[in-house]
């Protein structure tokens, strides 16, 4: 279960005692920026750069996710300080860590048969499924092995693996990719083939089981593997940011970032970027973004200070650490409200609609359903969300897994 702490804060635009201004301010803007992609109206009245790509290529919409994870790595480095500095036993600390990524697993599975519940079309993968899996990951990881070197060679490892599984690896009954197959076809590729024949399982045993896009999924079982990687190359972040010198991490960051990008880039030659698969280019691209965009946070939040000259910084700086106080709620209340409002339906006249289409209709859309007005209804979703996030903070109340 989830527990509530109240608690004596420093002010809005600060940290919370024992963490990252940078990081906290990078987390809300992340949040606040995968509501809004993930709550627009259809592919036809959005903008390109908020929507995912297709397959192969990256929208802005694209990084956003791996940002998540690649965060969460970092906040895991400031969580596990105190019980490593205490001497906790790790298995105490892999017991709590356990714990923590079963209820968010379990959470991901009722967003996704929520509020219908019908169990037999059940979607076992999700966003959270995949960001239970990655953090307990992160946390047995940094237990067992917290050096920088080893954090890497790991990382590089994994997305070297799982580009030999996904492109060295022969497809059953089909044969070789890029030879008797097309390298990552959309329907042909080892990560689908996987997927389905678990989802196959499930149903054989369960008589559950679905995939998102049904034939593929976006979080399946194989694409976690490079994910995990996203995962580790945050806990690199959060070793830099445990330095003393703000100068010294702007800088290792900036060093992160042009690795990870130009080796991603020079590799999606070979290896296309792709987030549906997750592809290793991909990963390494995101990470370089990561890296990049943190950095900039260091450099404007905590040695600019530019919160304390500019009021739109301050109000931008407040803003994403409240949401960021809260994420988890913020997101599964944009998903649980989105689900519901897609599937209750108004009758108007002979027309039945949804919720969300009729609430559109008659606010945003009274100007027309152009680009301009999706944006405008996505943007007032997120504002609720917001809003519910600052009654918390108000409160001091973060709600705790």
């Amino acid at each position: 279960m989830t527990s509530i702490r109240k608690v004596q804060e420093s002010p809005v635009a600060e940290a919370r005692p024992g963490r990252s201004l940078a990081i906290d301010v990078d987390r809300g803007l992340t949040i606040a920026f995968m509501i809004l992609v993930n709550d627009g109206m259809d592919s036809a009245h959005t903008f390109s750069q908020l929507q995912h790509s297709v397959w192969n290529g990256m929208t802005l919409t694209d990084m956003v996710f791996p940002n998540f994870l690649f965060l969460m790595g970092s906040a895991v480095i400031f969580a596990m300080r105190r019980p490593i500095r205490e001497k906790i036993p790790r298995a105490i600390i892999l017991r709590r860590a356990a714990r923590r990524a079963l209820i968010l697993f379990a959470i991901g599975i009722l967003i996704n048969v929520f509020p219908t519940f019908g169990w037999t079309t059940m979607r076992y993968f999700g966003v959270l499924q995949r960001i239970a899996i990655c953090y307990f990951i992160a946390v047995l990881f940094y237990v067992y092995a917290r050096s920088f070197v080893s954090i890497a060679v790991t990382s590089f490892g994994l997305l070297l693996l799982y580009w030999v599984l996904l492109c060295r690896t022969p497809l059953p009954g089909l044969g070789l990719p890029g030879t008797e197959v097309p390298l990552l076809d959309i329907h042909d590729n080892l990560a689908n083939w996987l997927d389905q024949a678990c989802v196959s399982l499930t149903q054989t045993l369960f008589h559950t089981g679905r995939l998102h896009h049904g034939f593929r999924d976006p979080e399946g079982l194989l694409s976690t593997i490079p994910s995990v990687a996203t995962t580790l190359f945050g806990l690199l972040a959060g070793l830099v940011m445990q330095g003393e010198k703000n100068r010294e991490k702007v800088w290792r960051l900036l060093c992160l970032a042009g690795v990870t990008f130009l080796a991603g880039a020079g590799w999606s030659f070979l290896f296309p970027l792709n987030k549906n698969l997750w592809t290793s280019s991909y990963a390494l691209v995101c990470a370089g973004a990561s890296f990049l965009f943190l950095a900039a946070c260091v450099e404007l939040f905590d040695i600019r200070r530019i919160q304390d000259r500019f009021r739109l910084a301050q109000a931008v700086c407040r803003g994403a650490v409240i949401f960021g106080s809260n994420a988890i709620f913020a997101y599964v209340f944009s998903e649980l409200g989105h689900a519901l409002m897609t599937t209750l339906v108004v009758h108007e006249g002979a027309l039945s609609v949804t919720l969300w289409q009729w609430s559109y209709d008659h606010g945003f859309g009274i100007f027309g359903a152009g680009k301009i007005a999706s944006l405008g209804w996505a943007l007032t979703y997120v504002g609720l969300c917001f809003v519910l996030n600052l009654l918390l903070w108000r409160r001091r109340i973060f709600l705790k897994i």
